[in-house]
């Protein structure tokens, strides 16, 4: 039998899981002044109103949530740290200055860090809703904010982040043991992704088919999987992200 290449965890939904980890203390901040992420679920909240931005807090907290309140989209952007086990949401005021809801969207695409996304604006324009669903926003919201509402779509997007995060841990996972590869390892794991056989690679690198099986235990060993197929579908889960 192969190896696990990794262990796809029973999906809970966010608030029981919430429920589950009352003991648990809020995130902690690095020297940096970053995130560090915690098992309990974080809404993200990006707002340049900070009366806004503090009532939505509230509510979250009333309801036992963790709230963290961003003044920018640049603040965020600088501040958020993709950890793969955490469950997350954001709130996103769609029209801010500076980079607006929709440029953090864009960066976050740029980046291939995917978090569900409610927009939200004094002022929604059905274009801008638009764009910004085409950009993975999974909902839209209009301020002033029924706080029912508020919790009701924010449980949705936290459900849907807790069922991504079992493939989000396992293209981390992927992307640290591949960035091992040594660049002959890495040459010969984009051949073998690319569906091409030992004799194929070795011609392709000029090396003989035995130095080409060599490489190829060498790789299923690092990348800590039993045969190609495993290797192929971790390689799915990655660029499932893009």
């Amino acid at each position: 039998m192969g190896k696990q290449v990794c262990e796809v965890p029973l999906v809970i939904p966010a608030f029981e899981m919430l429920h589950q980890s009352k003991r648990l203390r809020g995130p902690q901040r690095q020297g940096s002044g970053q995130i560090m992420s915690t098992t309990q679920p974080i809404v993200h909240i990006v707002d340049d109103d900070s009366d806004s931005a503090l009532g939505v807090k509230l509510i979250l907290e009333h309801a036992g949530l963790e709230g963290l309140i961003y003044g920018s989209g640049e603040e965020f952007l600088d501040r958020f740290v993709d950890a793969p086990e955490g469950v997350r949401s954001l709130l996103l005021d769609i029209r801010m200055p500076g980079l607006s809801g929709l440029g953090v969207l864009h960066e976050l695409s740029a980046r291939r860090i995917q978090i569900p996304t409610l927009v939200f604006s004094s002022y929604m324009e059905v274009p801008l809703v638009v764009e910004a669903m085409k950009l993975g926003a999974v909902d839209a919201l209009e301020k002033p904010v029924n706080g029912q509402v508020l919790l009701e779509r924010v449980q949705t997007a936290l459900d849907l982040d807790a069922a991504q995060a079992p493939r989000r841990v396992c293209a981390a996972a992927f992307r640290a043991r591949k960035q091992l590869l040594s660049d002959r390892e890495n040459q010969v794991i984009d051949l073998l992704l690319q569906g091409q056989n030992a004799k194929q690679i070795a011609a392709r690198l000029e090396i003989n088919s035995k130095t080409v099986m060599k490489y190829r235990t060498q790789v299923l060993e690092k990348m800590k999987v039993g045969n190609i197929v495993e290797l192929i579908r971790t390689q799915g889960e990655d660029s499932s992200r893009h």
